[in-house]
């Protein structure tokens, strides 16, 4: 079973280790909503919706503050195998 989550933030991680303006990935709603999630917390510049032949990919712009990523860590927690449940206020000390 593939998980494109993962996918999708290994992607980002793998571009801000090589130092990238941007980044793409395939795309999916779940996708973009996670990305607006990031974009609205200043972890990304922004993403654009692009399409190539019938495929729609996600352009996404990595955000860098005087060159130190503005991520410094990035993983997924809930995955397909092990789901993990948490109410707004345990995903506080997550976001600060």
């Amino acid at each position: 079973m593939t998980d494109p989550i993962a996918d999708m933030l290994t992607v980002i991680r793998n571009g801000i280790l090589v130092r990238r303006e941007k980044v793409d990935t395939p795309h999916s709603k779940l996708k973009v909503s996670i990305l607006e999630i990031l974009r609205r917390s200043n972890f990304i510049d922004n993403y654009e919706v692009s399409v190539d032949g019938n495929k729609k990919r996600l352009q996404i712009g990595l955000l860098y503050d005087s060159d130190k990523p503005a991520i410094e860590g990035l993983r997924r927690v809930s995955k397909p195998g092990l789901r993990v449940y948490m109410n707004n206020k345990e995903l506080s000390k997550f976001f600060g």
